[in-house]
């Protein structure tokens, strides 16, 4: 029947969309690619006016939705910043309650440019383009939120998500973005984060988010003054990074922990030991995303749009 048609098409979706975000922290983005064919397929599809199983409405916005947001981590990963903030701003569009995941999506990926730039120039335009939008995304999000953007898809988990996320963006805004933030601001910021590493840890369960705050607790005891105390979080980092099997992700990580072991003389070896294990992973993760930008799946993944409209 259409209505079995429509869930049998639904779950597929929901699979596919979490086939692409495991293979993007295991570093394999030409499969996530795939995936997302496959997303796009189905979403084609159903929605197309022809395919006598039309879904109207929310549901059907939603799905469009979850697929932009799906396209857009998979280019964010394969450096097309850009284009990823271009499916973003689709997602918004296309559905009320994926605002606000878009919106949080497209903050954090202001505050992750200047680590993915390719050179020193990229790098400075990003970090200037972050201080630019990332406070008034940030504020976007946190408005959409306190609207009750988060339960409007009926998930509980959205909202654990968006509570999470919502407060290491708040903390990142003043790590990142402050001039010379004062001990009350960092004190602020580290209760953010720990709010958002109790969140993280408990019921949303999500590894490379706790591995991610881990980081960020190291910078802000860094500059706080407590070196000791910030190498330690540093090295949780690496510790939950390197269990997942993201190369990305970890060797973001290790950026942190390098720079904070080269101010202990007598950790010199650890530090290089870092640098080396951080240019594998840094190489390893170019490697997929060059294997995966040359793929069949790429250009149909970074072009994509619902073809009726």
């Amino acid at each position: 029947t259409v209505v079995e048609g429509m869930e049998r098409a639904g779950l597929r979706l929901l699979l596919l969309e979490r086939a692409s975000s495991l293979c993007i922290s295991l570093t394999d983005y030409t499969s996530a690619g795939g995936a997302l064919v496959g997303m796009m397929q189905c979403v084609d599809q159903v929605l197309l006016p022809d395919s006598g199983m039309q879904i109207h409405g929310c549901a059907g916005d939603e799905g469009v939705a979850s697929v932009h947001c799906a396209i857009a981590v998979y280019l964010w990963r394969c450096g097309e910043d850009d284009a990823a903030l271009a499916h973003l701003a689709a997602a918004a569009e296309a559905s009320q309650s994926a605002r606000l995941r878009a919106t949080i999506l497209r903050a954090t990926l202001l505050f992750s440019a200047p680590d993915a730039a390719r050179d020193n120039d990229a790098a400075q335009n990003a970090r200037e383009r972050a201080a630019r939008e990332a406070p008034m995304v940030v504020e976007q999000a946190a408005m959409l939120a306190a609207a009750g953007a988060s339960a409007a898809s009926g998930m509980a988990a959205s909202g654990l998500w968006a509570m999470a996320h919502l407060r290491v963006l708040r903390a990142r805004c003043i790590l990142s973005l402050s001039d010379a933030p004062d001990a009350a601001q960092l004190d602020y910021a580290r209760g953010l984060l720990l709010e958002a590493l109790s969140i993280a840890d408990g019921a949303l369960s999500d590894p490379p988010l706790q591995a991610e705050v881990m980081s960020l607790l190291g910078e802000t005891w860094l500059q706080l003054g407590d070196s000791e105390e910030a190498l330690k979080w540093a090295e949780k980092a690496h510790a939950r990074a390197g269990l997942l099997g993201d190369h990305w992700l970890h060797s973001r990580v290790l950026r942190s922990l390098e720079r904070l072991l080269l101010r202990f003389p007598e950790k010199a070896k650890k530090a290089q030991a870092a640098l080396t294990i951080r240019t594998a992973r840094a190489k390893a993760a170019a490697q997929a995303t060059e294997q995966a930008i040359g793929s069949a799946n790429h250009q149909k993944v970074r072009a994509w749009r619902i073809r009726w409209q």
